[in-house]
């Protein structure tokens, strides 16, 4: 009989050993950037890098956490689960050996309609297994929803390069479509549902009236904020409405959440000091900073900018990616007893990662304004981007060491008895 305690440590093992994986490649990326390797494909390695980074790292985090955290204790879901997650993993092990070296091709397509479909089987796993209608169980449906959704991006990516589209602003759209609903839909609902099943377990409750509010203010600014990836390919007045009509929405739901996060109750007590207080910090800070720049992109002058701007993408991506939703993951596991800061190197692990994504949001984003920067201190930048990745790559190291790696029979006794 598989225990659920068991099948969570293998899902969290798999997730933080894909994020090793991810940093690892931007290890390279950022080396061939100051120094570039022959026969390197950079657009390959980004693509593995990227998919790594979703469906290796976040995706396995979260559906783990949903299992351990929402699905009933059962041995059939247990079964179930486990058997998901190691088809999942030996997909995301699969595009990590096909995507560096051939893109987009029969075998990296393979492994990630594969890994689609153990998606979708997870998603009816858990409609099914889940009765209760709270708040957190609406947000985490909500987002695997947006989940499914954002599919069709990469679904229409064959059709589009059949018809010779590629580079076309259609290739793009199918691009960011995939993105934004995988960021803005599956990543933050997901989060969200998890942060209210983490205050629903402290007896923390949130007011009826707020909480649908809030749900209904992001499930919708989900759809209307679309809108944002469309207005950089032409001036297209109405979708500028449509999308500053929804990150005004999306404003109210930051407003309406610091309102539920700072009220008074067992919550606040709960998080008021350690690792995992800085953590929610961060990743809350992220995202009411994700949520100004998404506003702000309304505007012309802005959305003009980062059209032209891979770098400022790539901040607000990164942003979202590391400051938000990796933050936030590594902040409940530390709360929910998952991971440990046994000792100071373990400590140090966290505080290398923290230092490294704050690094980097400010180096990529200086690297954004290239007309106010000499060559020189770009080339620093790069540098600069590059130790950095090896921050990132060793905090994660130092974590799965000492989470996963050290055979230490005290911290199992301690936390698994």
């Amino acid at each position: 009989m598989i225990s659920k305690g068991r099948v969570t440590r293998i899902g969290l093992f798999f997730a933080i050993a894909n994020f090793l994986a991810t940093a690892g490649i931007g290890v390279l990326l950022r080396y061939n950037g100051i120094s570039p390797i022959e026969s390197f494909s950079d657009r390959y390695w980004i693509h593995a890098h990227s998919h790594a980074g979703f469906l290796g790292w976040i995706f396995m985090a979260l559906v783990t956490l949903a299992f351990a955290m929402i699905l009933p204790k059962s041995a059939r879901v247990n079964r179930r689960m486990y058997r998901l997650l190691i088809y999942m993993q030996i997909a995301v092990i699969g595009m990590l050996v096909t995507f560096p070296f051939m893109g987009y091709a029969a075998p990296s397509i393979f492994f990630s309609t594969a890994h689609m479909i153990f998606s979708f089987v997870f998603v009816v796993l858990f409609f099914r297994q889940v009765a209760s209608n709270s708040l957190s169980v609406k947000f985490f449906k909500a987002g695997l929803v947006f989940m499914l959704i954002s599919g069709l991006g990469p679904i229409a990516l064959g059709p589009i390069i059949v018809f010779d589209l590629r580079d076309t602003a259609v290739y793009d759209m199918a691009v960011y479509f995939y993105l934004h609903f995988q960021y803005n839909g599956w990543f933050t609902l997901a989060v969200f549902g998890l942060l209210f099943k983490f205050m629903e377990d402290l007896g923390s409750t949130v007011d009826s009236v707020k909480g649908r509010t809030l749900y209904r203010l992001l499930v919708y600014s989900v759809i209307l904020t679309l809108a944002l990836s469309a207005i950089g390919f032409q001036n297209a007045r109405y979708a500028r409405v449509v999308g500053i009509g929804g990150a005004l929405m999306q404003l109210w739901a930051g407003y309406l959440l610091l309102m539920i996060l700072f009220k008074k109750d067992r919550f606040a007590a709960y998080v008021k000091g350690g690792l995992a207080k800085w953590l929610f910090g961060i990743a809350l800070f992220s995202w009411l900073l994700k949520i100004m720049m998404q506003m702000l992109s309304g505007l012309p002058v802005i959305s003009d900018f980062v059209y032209l701007s891979r770098d400022a993408i790539m901040m607000y991506l990164h942003l979202s990616f590391l400051g938000f939703a990796t933050c936030f993951i590594f902040g409940l596991l530390l709360i929910k007893n998952h991971l440990f800061t046994i000792n100071l190197v373990s400590k140090i692990g966290f505080g290398v990662i923290v230092t490294g994504i704050i690094v980097m949001e400010v180096a990529i984003g200086l690297r954004s304004l290239p007309q106010y920067l000499s060559l020189e201190l770009m080339q620093s930048l790069n540098q600069i981007l590059f130790f950095d990745s090896i921050l990132i790559f060793t905090g994660v190291f130092i974590i799965l060491f000492f989470a996963f790696l050290l055979s230490n029979r005290a911290i199992k006794q301690r936390y698994y008895s």
